[in-house]
């Protein structure tokens, strides 16, 4: 299935209607309807898309997208709906190798732990 070049990520949405895949080589995600077996929509989110967190509770549509770039200590922000990226957060400083985590939607924050020379750092990041 051609989801664009360099695939690294699949996740699965919370409702389970789609699979959504990161292409490292053309700076998209790919939105894969799970019932029809094919890619339906692609998200272009400016940069190398990394590790993608899902904003929504378990059943429901997302609402947001939260997109980690390479070379951008920080994430871009995608609105689900529009299929368009709304934002993009700036990290405080921190260690190379900082991952953002799992959104916490009950007190719209992002946690993001650090690794490397800074071990179990965690920093909460109010998202927009």
């Amino acid at each position: 299935m051609p989801v664009g070049k360099n695939p690294h990520n699949v996740y699965m949405s919370t409702e389970g209607k789609w699979m959504i895949a990161t292409s490292m080589g053309e700076d998209k995600l790919t939105g894969i309807d799970i019932n029809m077996e094919e890619p339906v929509f692609a998200i272009q989110v400016g940069g190398i898309p990394r590790p993608v967190a899902i904003d929504g509770e378990p059943g429901s549509v997302p609402k947001r997208l939260f997109v980690q770039l390479s070379d951008l200590h920080g994430f871009a922000v995608v609105d689900f709906a529009s299929r368009k990226v709304v934002d993009r957060v700036l990290l405080p400083d921190g260690p190379p190798g900082a991952v953002p985590l799992i959104p916490r939607t009950s007190k719209n924050e992002l946690t993001q732990i650090a690794v490397g020379k800074v071990p179990k750092r965690i920093i909460a990041v109010a998202l927009p």
